[in-house]
């Protein structure tokens, strides 16, 4: 969720980073803000692989 308004970012591929649409936040693959309006860091989730799963533990 991006840090300035709540919405969904997405992974961009080609780019290798996080794009907010809504007001075209960018953040890098720690998270951290590339571009604003975001002032603060994407937050982090604590996650494992088992087999062919990703588990993410959500608070």
């Amino acid at each position: 969720m991006c840090t300035h308004q709540g919405c969904s970012v997405a992974w961009e591929s080609p780019s290798n980073q996080f794009a907010c649409p809504c007001h075209g936040s960018i953040f890098r693959t720690d998270g951290t803000v590339k571009n604003g309006p975001a002032e603060e860091p994407l937050g982090t989730f604590e996650a494992k692989i088992e087999a062919d799963l990703i588990l993410v533990k959500a608070g």
